[in-house]
């Protein structure tokens, strides 16, 4: 499928996702609406003009043109009806106005639709994990994902041939990194990295003391770890998180006295631990004594012919060494079910994160409509549980921005609605506007921010 294709149908799918969730916390406060006897107009599916209305006797549905939006209508003095029911405003009782309505009603009117996407949120995801067993590419879960065309799964699937020729295990992520080394040597032929010429340690994690022959290391001082720069400690039986392990190697992979004229070599070593909880396994590793595994060099090559090397076999400074978030796996549809709760509010945060960064101009939390179209077609063509994950964390974050008490949010109608009861009188009618009209600009800048954020 061609790029610009992609993009079209991922922008589509974006819309009516983040339509559909939009729409469903409108339905909230319609809902909420109606069993607190409030009158409500119209339910508005989109904006701007009406493709056809349904009408009933009191409320009408109504689809509009622009899928970007939608809104409920209840009756109060303080707006006009919509065009065509003017007249129905002089039958309609005080009481069922939301100026006069029970204020503890209002509350329930104001936080129906973040209730209604917290609910879509809490379903999909517990229902999803249950069902599945599983949460794909999880930061926070132990281990990694290898892929076979780089240098950590095939240093690992090499060793694991040699501890068991007949039968050898497959990498997978239960083979937890624990350490790793770098290190540089005078290129002279098919030079072995275990001689000691010219070698230049670039970067070192792996404890010495983990192994029964410390011969392994090349001298015994730069075997010496600092504990900032420890994975894991080499007698820990518990794995550390995968998030934990990617930014080990994102904060050290930059050797600033790397030199080109220099064969690099990289090795690793592997704990196996348990599937579940990333407990270490008691599998009696030969050579250690911590069931630590460790891995042969890469490959040497010649420094003044890289241009076909092997990213299989071979390392140079500015590779990366092809690790991904492994999958959290449950035990039961009990436990992936349970999970999910906490799960969701965990998601639900991130966009709070995210906007707070915004103001310290950091955009990087939130996607821009490329981003999203992007990830839209991704989650649609990788399945359809991670299509209605993906609806799910969308609702998830739009459930907590209506949080913030910013206008035109809900949170800041919710706080509207409190400081009233509290000092027992309506605001200031002026106040209200200026501040929905600073809080729309707020929103409004911070939109357009988003969309040029891919063009600077």
């Amino acid at each position: 499928m061609p790029v610009w294709l992609e993009i079209i149908l991922g922008l589509f799918l974006g819309l009516f996702v983040l339509q559909f969730v939009i729409t469903l916390h409108e339905f909230g406060h319609f809902i909420i609406a109606k069993i607190c006897k409030a009158y409500v107009y119209e339910f508005s599916v989109g904006l701007g003009p009406k493709i056809f209305t349904i009408k009933t006797k009191e409320t009408w549905f109504t689809l509009r043109v622009i899928p970007f939006g939608g809104y409920c209508s209840i009756a109060s003095d303080k707006a006009d009806p919509p065009k065509g029911r003017e007249e129905e405003e002089k039958n309609i009782p005080d009481s069922r106005k939301m100026d006069y309505i029970a204020r503890w009603k209002k509350f329930f009117i104001i936080i129906g639709g973040i209730a209604f996407n917290l609910t879509l949120a809490l379903f999909l995801i517990t229902t999803i994990y249950a069902a599945t067993g599983v949460k794909k590419s999880d930061m926070q879960f132990y281990g990694a994902q290898y892929d076979s065309n780089q240098i950590t799964y095939n240093l690992l699937d090499e060793k694991l041939k040699i501890q068991n020729p007949s039968n050898p295990a497959s990498p997978n992520q239960q083979y937890v990194i624990w350490g790793w080394q770098v290190i540089q040597q005078d290129f002279q032929g098919n030079l072995s990295p275990n001689e000691e010429l010219t070698t230049t340690y670039l970067f070192n994690n792996i404890q010495h003391e983990g192994f029964s022959n410390s011969d392994i290391f090349l001298t015994s001082k730069e075997a010496q770890v600092e504990k900032k720069l420890l994975i894991n400690n080499y007698d820990s039986q518990q794995a550390v998180t995968y998030e934990k392990t990617v930014y080990n190697f994102i904060n050290n992979l930059k050797f600033k006295n790397a030199e080109e004229n220099k064969t690099t070599f990289i090795r690793f070593a592997f704990k196996k631990v348990d599937l579940y909880t990333g407990v270490v396994l008691n599998d009696n590793v030969e050579g250690s004594d911590h069931n630590l595994i460790l891995t042969n060099w890469s490959k040497g090559y010649n420094p003044n012919e890289t241009d076909e090397l092997n990213n299989k076999i071979n390392f140079t400074p500015g590779n990366t060494v092809g690790i991904a978030a492994p999958n959290r796996y449950f035990r039961t549809a009990g436990e992936g079910y349970a999970f999910g709760w906490g799960d969701t509010f965990v998601q639900s945060w991130q966009i709070m994160k995210a906007f707070g960064k915004m103001f310290t101009f950091d955009f990087s939390g939130v996607s821009s409509p490329f981003q999203t179209a992007n990830q839209s077609f991704s989650t649609f063509t990788s399945g359809a549980d991670s299509f209605f994950l993906y609806v799910a964390f969308i609702s998830a974050n739009l459930f907590v921005l209506n949080l913030i008490p910013i206008p035109p949010l809900d949170g800041y109608r919710f706080l509207e609605n409190l400081i009233e009861l509290c000092l027992r009188r309506e605001l200031n009618e002026k106040f209200k506007i200026i501040i929905t009209l600073i809080g729309l600009l707020l929103f409004l800048s911070i939109f357009l921010l988003v969309i040029l954020k891919d063009f600077i």
